[in-house]
């Protein structure tokens, strides 16, 4: 019994003392992807890819002795930030794990992708790295030990450096509406926070392109009819919104500071109107470069509704009269009559107990407002206001 004890106790402190931490610290201003490689006696190991956020730094557990290198790119690029080096089967565009075995048949197994067998959804197996299905990936390079105090901790040799010249992105926005003028502002990220630009003047059919803008967070655009007026016709690329420092009054440079206040990055009059914070949509990805357009195009959404049975329809398209025609077609019945029609806003549709006399509908930029103007004039009609429901709600 105490000779396995003794045993036990062993290697027990062996795994314990092979246990490493890989150390990666991202100076740079856009993020990175982190390939490792273990090798071993009888095999190769490499994994990837982990993802490390500009200025952060991230600690990762190899629990294997053996020799091991890393290989780093920056996001949606090719370049490695890492130098050419060892070269390790891999994919370059998903997650992966190949296992290269140095005597046996197969030599190299492929794991690729997000599924639910270990983790992965394919397995491939060959006598080369093509023939499993992936790619050689170079830039492996060697690791060394962070400091002198701690000989567990791994680091690059060479730390992180990203050479690539400034980025610029211009926004080329198009005014395809019949309306005289709408006005723009641009979100774009710079010097590790936000700023919020605004308001250059887009005629109708006509197109301006703005900028430049740095590019290493995306960028975020917003037009309006009328900054004043709440429901009034907006545009943002999507309806998933960040919220943006805007005047609605005025040209403005604002930044959001981390405490969530707006604060002039241009010299303002003293009796200037105050910042407020308008949702907007993104219009490019991270690390995109060169020109993205931000069409302003108009979007029409139809309500109709049956008196006699509560049927309603609901539709959205470019022209009117067509938001119009499939709304009735998708009301089918033969007393359906329009209800409302709204033009780059958001439109919600809300009934109680009885469909045929208890319901409202609601308009405006941001759609849980909508949804709660159509859920109060639901229940101003209802005798069990609490029975209100959305039954739909859309937007541009």
């Amino acid at each position: 019994m105490t000779r396995f004890f003794t045993l036990f106790f062993l290697t027990s402190v062996s795994l314990f003392a092979a246990e490493r931490t890989l150390i990666i610290e991202n100076p740079a201003e856009r993020g990175i992807y982190v390939a490792r490689s273990l090798e071993i006696d009888n095999e190769i190991i490499t994994e990837g890819f982990w993802n490390v956020l500009p200025h952060q730094k991230e600690s990762y557990e190899i629990p294997q002795a053996g020799k091991l290198t890393v290989r780093i790119n920056f996001y949606e690029v090719t370049e490695n930030a890492t130098p050419a080096g060892l070269k390790r089967c891999g994919s370059k565009t998903e997650r992966f794990k190949s296992i290269e075995k140095k005597q046996g048949q197969p030599q190299f197994t492929l794991f690729t992708g997000e599924g639910e067998v270990d983790g992965y959804a394919l397995k491939k197996e060959g006598k080369d790295c093509s023939q499993a299905g992936g790619e050689l990936l170079d830039g492996f390079a060697d690791t060394v030990v962070c400091s002198t105090t701690n000989s567990t901790e791994l680091c690059l040799s060479q730390p992180i450096r990203d050479i690539r010249p400034d980025p610029e992105a211009y926004v080329g926005v198009c005014n395809d509406t019949d309306i005289a003028n709408l006005y723009v502002a641009i979100r774009f990220y710079q010097s590790n926070e936000f700023r919020t630009q605004g308001w250059w003047k887009v005629a109708s059919h006509k197109c301006l392109k703005l900028g430049p803008f740095p590019s290493e967070k995306g960028i975020y655009g917003f037009a309006t009819t009328d900054s004043l007026d709440p429901d009034a016709s907006e545009w943002r690329p999507t309806w998933d919104n960040a919220l943006a420092c805007m005047n609605p009054e005025t040209a403005f440079d604002y930044a959001e500071t981390p405490n969530g206040l707006c604060e002039a990055r241009e010299s303002i009059p003293a009796d200037a109107p105050s910042p407020i914070k308008i949702p907007v949509g993104k219009l490019a990805s991270d690390g995109f470069r060169g020109l993205v357009t931000f069409d302003l195009k108009p979007s029409f959404i139809s309500l109709f509704r049956s008196p006699s049975t509560g049927d309603f329809g609901l539709a959205k398209d470019p022209s009117a009269s067509a938001a119009k025609l499939a709304a009735k077609a998708i009301c089918k019945k033969q007393d359906c009559e329009e209800v409302t029609q709204v033009q780059n806003q958001c439109l919600a549709f809300a009934v109680g107990s009885d469909v045929t006399t208890e319901f409202g509908w609601g308009r405006n930029a941001d759609r849980k407002k909508a949804e709660e103007l159509a859920l109060n004039y639901c229940r101003e009609s209802s005798e069990e206001p609490s029975l209100c429901r959305v039954l739909i709600s859309e937007c541009p």
